[in-house]
């Protein structure tokens, strides 16, 4: 059974229902497949999910900049310290945007969606968690 990669319609619908203008922070968390898998057959010439997804962040990065937005932090998993298998995820992303506004403008870019394939091809499975940007916590 694959699991879910993209927002149900409830979930994209309370996106866009909420406040537009305010800024937020998206946790991704990521979960590679070993070897690519691309859904309309095409050959993944033996690279792995993580290969794959990279191809995506490349074009997602840059899609990133062009709305305003920028990655706050990323970093490969290191150790599971309280879970379940379920949450031993690859990697850890946080994406800030200056708004919900910006963040589904990028998402329904031409660019950004003809390299969502790689996205697909690359992950397991994934979570995608909104946060308000609460701006950075001094120490």
């Amino acid at each position: 059974m694959s699991e879910k990669l993209e927002p149900t319609e409830a979930q994209l619908d309370a996106l866009m229902k909420a406040d537009q203008t305010t800024p937020i922070v998206m946790v991704n968390l990521l979960k590679f497949r070993a070897k690519a898998v691309y859904e309309d057959g095409r050959d993944a010439g033996g690279i792995s999910g993580a290969e794959a997804y990279g191809l995506y962040g490349q074009v997602a990065q840059k899609k990133i900049k062009s709305v305003g937005g920028s990655i706050l932090w990323q970093s490969p998993r290191e150790q599971l310290v309280v879970g379940t298998d379920k949450d031993d995820w690859d990697a850890v992303v946080l994406v800030r945007y200056p708004s919900r506004k910006a963040f589904l403008e990028m998402t329904s870019e031409a660019d950004y969606r003809e390299a969502l394939p790689h996205r697909t091809a690359g992950l397991e499975r994934t979570a995608l968690i909104q946060c308000m940007d609460t701006g950075a916590v001094g120490n």
